[in-house]
């Protein structure tokens, strides 16, 4: 039976340190756990983590950030024959290294270009006027499997916003596929209308759903969205639309459109 005899935890930060020319700023917050455990052999286990985040200013007008969690562990859990193949013997031994959330981006208000554990261009940039819109269930960071990360840029021009990002896939045996899951994601404002459009290419090998039917790709699709306000009444339209096939070749799609009066 396991049993907890000792645990501290220390949270430490640091802020506003910068470079002498003024030009990268760096700021960390982390936390310790230090504790005793009978299922080691020295009855001690520990964890360090930290968050970072940091920015530098390039000469010509471009900022270069960075950001994410990086995690060093000790922990019984990591016992296993899967994989430690010697019992740990030390508070040294068994030791796991994650990385979170890592985000590294290049740019400025007009033009940007993210790379890491970031949200696609039609998640992030496209926004439903209307709730509940079934068929506009656009893949998330993560959704796609064996994804190492997502890569997105990004233009803004007056009151445009669009976005286009892939998803990499590095275990691919082709490296042509590398790049997968295509979403464009664009939102403008048209006098007192806002528009927005979302778009996701069809990732083989993928399996999702379409309503109730089950598919073995993920599906590809199409969303439109237009909001207003007019006396007071904020007004809203939406339809998207997802195709793909079913387990049996057949044709499957769905059609949601939606509107609202607030």
């Amino acid at each position: 039976m396991k049993s907890i005899l000792l645990t501290t935890t220390a949270i430490v930060a640091f802020a506003g340190a910068a470079a002498a020319d003024g030009h990268l700023g760096m700021s960390f917050a982390g936390d310790a756990e230090l504790g005793y455990n009978d299922e080691f052999d020295s009855g001690i286990f520990w964890s360090l983590g930290l968050t970072m985040t940091g920015s530098a200013e390039l000469d010509n007008g471009l900022t270069a950030s960075i950001s994410g969690d990086v995690e060093l562990i000790n922990d019984p859990e990591l016992n296993d024959a899967d994989e430690i193949v010697n019992n740990p013997s030390s508070a040294f031994d068994g030791n796991d290294v994650e990385i979170d959330d890592l985000v590294i981006s290049f740019g400025n208000d007009q033009a940007m270009v993210k790379f890491g554990d970031t949200a696609p261009a039609a998640d992030s940039i496209y926004s439903s006027a209307v709730t509940n819109i079934d068929a506009d269930a656009f893949a998330d960071e993560d959704d796609v499997d064996n994804e190492d990360a997502v890569l997105i840029g990004s233009a803004t021009f007056g009151e445009t916003t669009v976005g286009l990002s892939y998803a990499i896939v590095e275990s691919n045996t082709d490296p042509d596929d590398d790049l997968v899951g295509l979403q464009v994601g664009a939102t403008t404002t048209l006098g007192n209308f806002t528009v927005g459009f979302g778009y996701q290419e069809q990732v083989d090998g993928q399996p999702s759903s379409i309503g109730d039917t089950d598919i073995d790709d993920s599906p590809e699709v199409y969303a439109l969205s237009v909001s207003t306000t007019f006396s007071g009444l904020d007004l809203g339209l939406s339809i998207a639309e997802a195709s793909g096939e079913d387990d049996m070749g057949e044709d499957v799609s769905l059609t949601s459109d939606r509107k609202s009066v607030v």
